[in-house]
C-alpha cells in the first residue's frame, strides 16, 4: 500500500505547476501608428518597460512581448496576475508619458 501510495504521489509531483496568463495591451494600435509612429512605438515601449520590471514581485514571467501584443505574462495564481494587472495600471497613470 505504501509504495502505491508513494507512487501516486510522485507522479502527481510531476505534474506542471498551475499557470495562469495574463496580458495588459495599448488598444487602437494601428490607429495610434497612423496618427504618429514614433508616439506609438514610445508609448508601447514605456507600457512594456513598466510592465515586465512588476513582473518578479508578483511571481510572473515574460512569455512575449511586441509592438501588437503588449506583454504576454505567466504566473503562478490567479491573484499574483490580477494583483500585477492593477499594480501595473496604477504605475502606468503615474508614469512619464
Amino acid at each position: 500500500m505504501e509504495a502505491g501510495t508513494r507512487a501516486a504521489h510522485t507522479s502527481s509531483s510531476q505534474a506542471p505547476p498551475p499557470c495562469v496568463r495574463a496580458f495588459p495591451c495599448v488598444q487602437g494600435v494601428p490607429t495610434l501608428m497612423a496618427w504618429d509612429p514614433l508616439v506609438a512605438r514610445k508609448s508601447i515601449a514605456l507600457m512594456q518597460e513598466v510592465a515586465c520590471a512588476l513582473l518578479v514581485p508578483f511571481r510572473g514571467y515574460l512569455l512575449d512581448s511586441s509592438e501588437n501584443l503588449g506583454v504576454l505574462a505567466a504566473f503562478h495564481s490567479a491573484k499574483d496576475a490580477i494583483c500585477w494587472a492593477l499594480v501595473t495600471k496604477e504605475a502606468l497613470l503615474h508614469a512619464e508619458w
